[in-house]
C-alpha cells in the first residue's frame, strides 16, 4: 500500500545483470541491444514481454533466449534486416514485482548483458519500500538512480489533462482502465482479475492486460511531460 505521500513523483533506476533472464543473455552472447516495447501479465505467474532486438539475427535470438532459465517460451513476431520483434514468456520478472505494487515501468533497455530499468512512483508511495522489495526479490538488481520532483501546485487543469488523454488513449485503452478502476483491480488485495475483466470486454486476458498497461504508461507519461513543461516555464520566469 502507498505510504502517506508529500506530492512527489519519484523516478527509480535499477541496474540488473542476470543470465537467467533471456534478454540479458541474448544481449551478452550476441552483442546486441534490446528495448522493451510492452509487457503484460495474463496471469499471476507469467509475464509476456515484447522486445525490439537490434543487431542480432532472429534465429540466434530464439536459440539463446529459449535456453534461459526464466523463459518459458519465446517466439519471433517480426523479422527485420537488422533485428527482430520477439515475444518472451517469463516465469519471473522485475516487471511483475513492480506491477504487483501498481508501480508503472517507464522503460527497460538491455545492452552488454545488463538491463537499465526505470520506474516512476506516483505521489504517496514509499521509495525505500519499493527499493527494498526489488533488491530483496531480485538479488542481482541494484539501485543506480533516484530522482524526485515536487508537485507543489497543480500542473494541469482537469479539462486540459482530460483533453490530452482523450487524444493519446484509444477507446479500448480507456475502457480497460475504467473497468479496472471501477472493479477494484488496483485495490490491495485485488477484487478482480485480468481474466474476468477481459471477459467483460470480450477479449483475451493478455490483450486486456496490454490495453491496461499501455493506458497506465500513457497516463503517467502525460503527467510527467506536463510537470517538466511547467518546470521549464518556471525556470524561464515571467515574460
Amino acid at each position: 500500500m502507498p505510504a502517506d505521500g508529500n506530492g512527489e513523483f519519484v523516478e527509480l533506476e535499477f541496474s540488473l545483470a542476470d543470465a537467467a533472464y533471456p534478454a540479458m543473455r541474448i544481449s551478452d552472447e550476441l552483442d546486441c541491444r534490446l528495448e522493451l516495447l510492452e509487457a503484460v501479465r495474463p496471469d499471476e505467474r507469467t509475464t509476456i514481454a515484447f522486445f525490439h532486438v537490434l543487431d542480432a539475427p532472429a534465429d540466434a535470438v530464439v536459440e539463446r533466449g529459449r535456453s534461459s532459465e526464466n523463459a518459458s517460451d519465446l517466439r519471433v513476431l517480426e523479422r527485420y534486416d537488422d533485428g527482430c520483434l520477439v515475444e518472451i514468456a517469463l516465469t519471473d520478472s522485475l516487471f511483475a514485482t513492480l506491477s504487483n505494487e501498481h508501480v508503472p515501468l517507464r522503460s527497460l533497455h538491455v545492452a552488454d548483458g545488463r538491463a537499465r530499468v526505470v520506474a516512476t512512483l506516483p505521489p504517496g508511495y514509499s521509495p525505500e519500500r519499493i527499493i527494498s522489495l526489488v533488491e530483496r526479490t531480485h538479488p542481482d538488481a541494484s539501485l543506480v538512480g533516484k530522482r524526485t520532483t515536487e508537485l507543489s501546485t497543480p500542473f494541469a487543469t482537469r479539462s486540459a489533462l482530460q483533453t490530452t488523454l482523450d487524444e493519446r488513449l484509444t477507446d479500448r485503452q480507456w475502457t480497460a482502465l475504467s473497468l479496472a478502476f471501477e472493479a477494484g483491480y488496483f485495490e490491495r488485495p485485488r477484487n478482480t482479475t485480468q481474466r474476468a475483466l477481459g471477459e467483460r470486454m470480450g477479449i483475451a486476458p493478455s490483450t486486456f492486460g496490454q490495453h491496461l498497461y499501455t493506458a497506465l504508461r500513457k497516463l503517467l507519461d502525460t503527467v510527467a511531460v506536463a510537470r517538466r513543461e511547467r518546470a521549464a516555464r518556471d525556470e524561464d520566469g515571467p515574460t
